[in-house]
């Protein structure tokens, strides 16, 4: 890096200029500034076809144009890519000034477009990516950095938020911390009744609203669960009121069983011989047994459908 003088025929804009509107009375205030007082602080350009690129200070290099400057001090710097550029032109104007939303999603976007994997892929940035990238640090403090926390809820917004929150934030009518809130309420229709109200309601009125919304999903979730609890230990004890019931079949089948097979035991030999009276007597014997035996086929229809499950 060296520090010049340069012609301001010498210099282009930055065709990556993060910023896409430069407001003329506060162009006209600093070039008035300059006409006082000089420029305090020199610019950074980059050589780019013969000429010098801005790469940051582009409102300052405008100024001194209006302020019919000749020459002005620049820093020029070798870059390595675009990326770079584009990582130091977005530094530089959110230090200074910061971006619009608008401004600063497009040109995320394209940065982390440009750079590709992992900081960009199938159309959504990595977030603590190219914070760290932007930043300059280590993932664990960019993590910290207003950068992160500002590109966090855009990316909110971008991902879960509605079209009428994007709307409303693009045309600066809710502000980003409120969208980002509000972007993060899984029920669409909840978001779109917020954005609604956000037109009526101050900024700290629909943070409120938000909050009792949060508030009443968290009752929600508990009273789910708590009835959810409850349905299974209803299921649970149903489940083991069959099996005990089975256990107690399979005990009564034994009972009955035993009782005939003694009967008959004793009396095999003497079938032939039987008489009428005594094959009533052991068919009467045998009909509960068969009530039984037919009562528990649903029974254990029932088992086999608890044990499947």
């Amino acid at each position: 890096m060296e520090l010049k003088e340069l012609e301001l025929n010498q210099i282009k804009p930055n065709p990556f200029q993060p910023r896409e509107k430069f407001k003329k009375e506060e162009l006209r205030e600093l070039a008035d500034n300059i006409k006082k007082h000089g420029l305090i602080e020199p610019i950074v350009v980059t050589p780019k076809d013969g000429k010098y690129m801005v790469v940051a200070g582009e409102r300052r290099w405008r100024a001194h144009n209006l302020a019919q400057k000749p020459k002005i001090f620049a820093i020029v710097k070798d870059y390595n890519s675009e990326s770079d550029i584009k990582r130091d032109s977005l530094v530089e104007n959110e230090m200074r000034q910061n971006l619009s939303n608008e401004e600063f999603k497009t040109f995320t976007f394209s940065l982390a477009k440009s750079l590709g994997e992992p900081y960009y892929n199938k159309g959504w940035i990595n977030v603590p990516k190219l914070s760290e990238y932007v930043t300059g640090t280590a993932r664990s403090h960019a993590n910290a950095t207003p950068f992160y926390h500002k590109l966090s809820k855009l990316f909110a917004v971008q991902s879960k938020g509605t079209d009428k929150i994007k709307k409303l934030l693009k045309e600066e009518k809710l502000d980003l911390d409120t969208a980002a809130r509000i972007s993060r309420i899984e029920d669409k229709d909840t978001q779109n009744e917020l954005a609604e109200l956000a037109k009526n309601k101050s900024t700290k009125e629909i943070r409120q609203e938000v909050q009792r919304h949060n508030f009443e999903q968290k009752a929600k979730e508990v009273r789910d669960k708590i009835v959810k609890e409850v349905d299974e230990d209803k299921k649970h004890n149903y489940e083991v009121g069959i099996v005990n019931k089975f256990i107690s079949k399979i005990d009564g089948w034994n009972h009955n069983l035993e009782i005939i097979v003694q009967y008959t035991k004793g009396q095999r030999n003497i079938f032939s011989k039987f008489s009428h009276e005594n094959r009533m007597i052991l068919l009467d014997n045998l009909k509960p047994l068969r009530r039984e035996l037919e009562k528990s086929l649903h029974l254990v229809t029932k088992l086999m459908e608890v044990l499947s499950k």
